[in-house]
């Protein structure tokens, strides 16, 4: 009994699930680290599922780094890939509700009968309005009465457009799951590809069952008339609709992605090659790799974001003349003149030779190692008051998304080296035209549903030193995917009447489908490659007042930690910090952000590059920042 204590049974309920399969309870399967998702993940997955714990402990400013720190002795490089493997199975590392979202929007549906409702609302409150226009207007006035009516009936589309169920799946099929996929920030990917991976078995169903619906309605016309041929597709396409929908709202109630089950795949229609992918473990499937683009918006200046990791805030650079430190009698004595010449264009003496003590010498390498350690100093236990958000700290390499289909295994690994270790590295990128070692700080709050992210680059090149800062904000998920969830949910005598209904608008759906066979359906936010599930699924605008407090405080507290780590650097190898300090200040003391479902600057100086907020500091002395 104390045995069978620790085991319970899955019931079956589709055909490509095992029947009575015994698996573990969810206390050993705590402890054993297993996976989530569809079941056929390995042990190994870094994934470790704790159902029924609290909420707090879903994030937690203790959590490890995702991805390690470099080292900083040459012995202890090229052990990375180990701790990869190894990656800590705590419960922290659970199912957050971001990926809990992510993965019920496989068994969503669409809700064609509140649509229908919607749009009859909204014709029904202008049609009085355009009958009074067309019988009293002019035809000259009636044109432009008539556009300014239909610009209100388009302009009430509150979130860009996603996609659900059978669609979903096949775009995460297509355009998530394969290659190297974008890496995720927030949530775990794999149980939302494997989950994805299961739902295509409703797929399968519901076409199996549209194939007896053809062969009756065939027959049905050969053996008696046009009207009963009619009557047998009707019915026949609703009872395969309906079917599908009620498979899959019970995968909803019961959360499959959100519990361990049996090791063995039943899925045939997963092939072998993607059933390897989706077995790698997520150390190795998110890599250390991510690609920017270039972002062409209108009325705005080009800007170059990361994809994956939301909106691009602002971008901030700091570029100073690395030379010693002047001593302080010099300063007291020098001119204002001759101090603003020493900030902005200092002599090739000062740099080349310098005074009689000198700087010590350094390479990009150390000053990037040297934040990301002073960054790492901040992750020790905070106080109870704090909200507990997850602090990340790691390396990545930045690819340009126009090479990112085109990366073949040997450059892939040297873009996880370069990553790792640096440019200097053994087997690392040093293909500078390629790629870029970029520090990446994260900050991950709400359950993943509010992400802030600060890509910092480091160039050092003939006594010219350059740091780049790009902070991006990933906004919460798609009001629509969580409206629908939640309809999802509802349950009683008028929802099931609501299913039958949008069973039949299904079939309808369906026929239109066939105006336009091989045309497949793409999320609105999913224009270019590669795609990213988190930004596709992503709400257009902040909304929320406290997650836009959030990611203000965020931004700036990450750019006030690398300026002082950067500070602390050049002044023990005895740089002369002051064309560091006024830029530096500059940027902290003007940056600001408007809600206008981009993250930018605050525009209140017409024409400028880089409009500030606050205008409480000389101008940089770079003048590029």
């Amino acid at each position: 009994m104390a045995q069978n204590a620790r085991f319970r049974v899955l019931p079956s309920f589709l055909p490509w699930r095992v029947a009575g399969t015994v698996v573990p309870a969810t206390g050993d399967c705590e402890r054993r680290g297993m996976g989530l998702g569809t079941g056929f993940e390995s042990i190994d997955d870094g994934e470790a599922l704790a159902a029924e714990r609290e909420r707090r402990s879903r994030v937690s400013l203790r959590k490890p780094p995702t991805m390690p720190r470099p080292t900083s002795s040459p012995e202890e490089a090229g052990t990375h890939e180990q701790r990869d493997a190894t990656e800590d199975l705590s419960p922290e590392n659970a199912l957050s509700d971001v990926a809990g979202w992510l993965c019920a929007a496989a068994y969503l549906r669409h809700d064609h009968v509140a649509a229908v409702a919607r749009i009859c609302s909204r014709y029904a409150r202008v049609a009085p309005r355009v009958l009074w226009i067309v019988l009293t207007h002019r035809r000259v006035k009636r044109k432009p009465a008539l556009k300014k009516i239909a610009g209100r009936l388009t302009a009430d589309k509150d979130q860009p457009g996603i996609l659900l169920g059978h669609e979903y799946a096949s775009w995460v099929r297509r355009r998530i799951a394969v290659g190297h996929p974008v890496p995720p920030h927030g949530f775990h990917l794999t149980p939302v590809l494997q989950t994805a991976a299961t739902a295509e078995g409703l797929t399968h169903l519901r076409r199996l069952l549209l194939c007896v619906a053809v062969v009756g309605t065939i027959v049905a016309g050969v053996r008696f008339d046009l009207t009963a041929a009619t009557g047998a597709a009707l019915a026949g396409g609703w009872a395969a609709c309906y079917i599908d929908r009620m498979c899959a709202r019970r995968q909803v109630r019961i959360g499959r992605w959100a519990s361990r089950r049996s090791g063995s795949d039943l899925r045939w229609w997963v092939g072998r090659k993607r059933r390897l992918a989706l077995h790698r473990s997520p150390p190795f499937r998110d890599g250390r790799v991510v690609p920017y683009r270039l972002n062409l918006r209108r009325y705005r200046s080009p800007t170059h974001a990361v994809v994956g990791a939301g909106r691009l805030w602002s971008e901030h650079a700091i570029g100073i003349d690395v030379a010693p430190a002047v001593p302080a009698d010099v300063k007291q004595n020098e001119t204002e003149e001759e101090r603003l010449v020493r900030q902005v264009f200092r002599s090739v003496a000062d740099m080349v030779h310098g005074n009689t003590r000198g700087f010590e010498p350094f390479t990009p390498d150390e000053l990037h190692r040297h934040v990301g350690e002073e960054l790492e100093k901040l992750l020790d236990p905070q106080l109870d008051y704090q909200p507990e958000n997850r602090l990340d700290t790691f390396d990545v390499a930045a690819v340009s998304a126009t090479d990112w289909d085109r990366i073949s295994q040997a450059e892939w690994d040297s873009l996880q080296t370069l990553a790792a270790d640096g440019a200097q590295s053994l087997g690392a990128a040093r293909e500078t035209q390629r790629a870029r070692r970029l520090l990446c700080t994260r900050i991950v709050s709400w359950d993943g549903d509010l992400v802030t992210l600060l890509y910092v680059s480091f160039a050092y090149e003939h006594h010219y030193l350059r740091i780049t800062v790009r902070p991006h904000v990933v906004n919460p998920v798609n009001t629509r995917l969580r409206k629908a969830l939640a309809a999802a949910r509802r349950s009683g005598p008028r929802r099931e009447a609501q299913e039958a209904l949008n069973a039949l608008l299904d079939v309808f759906v369906l026929l239109g489908r066939l105006r336009r066979p091989f045309t497949r359906a793409r999320p609105e936010e999913d224009r270019e490659d590669p795609a990213s599930l988190r930004e596709a699924y992503s709400c257009s605008r902040m909304d929320d007042m406290l997650q836009y407090d959030d990611a203000r405080r965020h931004v700036a507290w990450m750019e006030r930690c690398v300026f002082r780590a950067v500070l602390d650097f050049l002044q023990k190898k005895g740089v002369d910090v002051s064309a560091f300090l006024n830029q530096a200040t500059y940027i902290l003391q003007n940056s600001g952000v408007v809600n206008t479902g981009a993250m930018g600057d605050v525009q209140n100086r017409p024409g400028e590059f880089h409009p500030t907020a606050t205008m409480n500091s000389s101008p940089l002395p770079e003048g590029g920042a």
